[in-house]
């Protein structure tokens, strides 16, 4: 079954046979390591071909050029000769990217700019396919280059490049790995005595209900039709709709990220965290520090302070380099302005704060008092300027990011639909467990972490009984697959 990504998506029975197989083989070949990885890279081949035969090509491609300039920038004696092999390298990278992803958004930018001084331009139309999950694993692959070349990782071999790159829990979607993370793992005799299969099976049944639950149940409840066809819903459904559309792609991409997690432990892989309570941010820095956390790092780590260098301290190219970092995060997300416009407003929040940051040192005023009310404040705004820049990322264009900005304010006098109790509860209720640090959710992942493997499995079968009946009869992609 080949060109059909969505009938192997996480959550669906066609996955669960699949990796209910990969899971006995790959145990059964924890002797045996070079046998192991061949069975995961056949595994992630098999799972990236589900979308389209041609992807396995090009993730093919991805791991032979970046182990062999690895390889290359490893060997290299001059650090001349190593600094031009990563440029070489990250080029590829960046190129394959490039045009894979952003060749038409490019295209019709650079067209749409000459015309409007008088130059017509007829640029080569080009079909191409936007490959599946291919923004994390060029990301990960730049980072594999750039730490072979600091020398914090040696170069890898092949079978081991082509086991991370190709990792089916991640590819996809994440978390971003890098070589540093999951290479030592690699190496190491897998011991199935060392998995938590408590944890892990809570993690998976926790991704399932923010999925199928929560993030479906408001997806087609109100998000899909509200922020779509803004002029049709009054002002204050449009609002709810922010605030559904805030929480659905937190349930969404964070249940990707716990499955992704649970699933690699189950096969005795540790993965990062990639979430952190985003919405319990008191400012859009700590935002950036709790959601898609391996991105934030990856960001900070590979851009931003080599753009900014040793000067990071001078405030203007700080300023600069924060903006800039996040319009390339922004588009990193997808070929379209509203990318643009969500990475410029969180990138001008973070200057801002910055700002204000060093102003009060300059100024030699002392650091403000917390107090609850000056958190609570500080919570609300920086969740609202979130949902500013959710309203450009649902819409992909300014246009309908700013049609759903004018529906705010200008649709008072259409009727009051589609809002519920549930669909309120649904909102408050998935914001609100956020600031619960510990009650029933932290309980019931250690009493799954205490029991026995077969009370664990037969759990997580009952759990799986209420998350079914709510779960719609066709699962929706998830969202961050298209990045």
């Amino acid at each position: 079954m080949l060109g059909g990504g969505e009938d192997v998506l996480f959550p669906t029975a066609t996955f669960a046979a699949f990796f209910a197989t990969v899971l006995v083989g790959a145990w059964t070949l924890a002797r045996w390591p070079i046998a192991r990885k061949c069975w995961l890279i056949a595994a992630g081949g098999v799972f990236y071909s589900y979308w389209d035969v041609r992807f396995v090509y090009l993730i093919t491609g991805f791991i032979l050029v970046n182990w062999a300039f690895a390889r290359a920038i490893d060997r290299a004696s001059g650090d001349g000769v190593r600094r031009t092999l990563l440029y070489a390298g990250v080029a590829a990278d960046l190129m394959a990217l490039g045009v894979f992803k952003y060749y038409g958004f490019f295209e019709d930018a650079v067209a749409n700019g000459l015309s409007r001084v008088g130059v017509q331009v007829h640029p080569p139309l080009l079909d191409i396919a936007l490959p599946v999950g291919i923004s994390f694993y060029c990301f990960q692959a730049v980072s594999y280059l750039i730490d072979v070349r600091r020398r914090r990782i040696a170069s890898a071999g092949l079978l081991d490049v082509a086991t991370w790159l190709s990792f089916f829990p991640t590819v996809t979607s994440g978390p971003i790995t890098r070589a540093t993370e999951l290479m030592p793992q690699l190496a190491a005799v897998a011991d199935g005595r060392s998995v938590d299969t408590g944890r892990a099976l809570w993690l998976i049944a926790r991704g399932l209900v923010k999925k199928l639950v929560i993030a479906s149940y408001l997806a087609t409840t109100i998000t899909e039709r509200a922020l779509a066809d803004p002029k049709s819903f009054n002002s204050l459904v449009l609002l709810i709709a922010v605030y559904a559309y805030a929480v659905q792609i937190y349930a969404d991409f964070s249940g990707y990220t716990d499955m992704a997690i649970g699933l690699a432990a189950l096969l005795g892989f540790r993965l990062p965290e990639n979430f952190n309570l985003p919405y319990t941010a008191t400012s859009v820095q700590d935002f950036w520090a709790r959601w898609h956390m391996t991105l934030s790092r990856w960001l900070r780590d590979y851009l931003f302070a080599p753009l900014t260098g040793r000067r990071a301290d001078r405030p203007v190219r700080a300023y600069a380099g924060i903006v800039v970092v996040m319009l390339l995060g922004g588009l990193w997300h997808g070929a379209a302005w509203g990318f643009v416009i969500f990475g410029g407003i969180h990138g001008v929040a973070m200057a801002r704060e910055r700002w204000s940051r060093q102003r009060r040192r300059v100024l030699r005023r002392p650091v403000p008092v917390r107090t609850p009310m000056r958190e609570l404040a500080a919570r609300v705004s920086t969740f609202h300027i979130v949902c500013l820049g959710w309203i450009f990322f649902a819409a992909h264009t300014i246009g309908g990011g700013v049609d759903v900005l004018n529906g705010l304010v200008r649709n008072w006098t259409l009727p009051l639909t589609t809002v519920t109790p549930l669909l309120l509860l649904t909102v408050a209720g998935t914001i609100a467990a956020q600031y619960i640090r510990t009650g029933v959710g932290e309980r019931l992942k250690q009493t799954a972490q205490q029991a026995r493997p077969a009370a664990q499995v037969v759990g997580f079968a009952v759990a799986l009984t209420p998350i079914l009946a709510l779960a719609p009869t066709t699962v929706p992609a998830f969202i961050y697959y298209r990045f």
